[in-house]
């Protein structure tokens, strides 16, 4: 199994660019700072 696959690793990306926070890559433990996106996502 190779350290990152590609899919997932897209669609952590796609996910971080978004705004959005998986549970996994959050820490119960560590304060969270909700603020809504600023700007809509420039196209492209």
């Amino acid at each position: 199994m190779k350290p990152f696959e590609p899919q997932v690793l897209i669609e952590r990306v796609r996910e971080l660019l978004a705004g959005q926070r998986s549970p996994e890559l959050w820490p119960a433990e560590m304060p969270r700072v909700d603020t809504p996106a600023a700007r809509a996502p420039e196209a492209v």
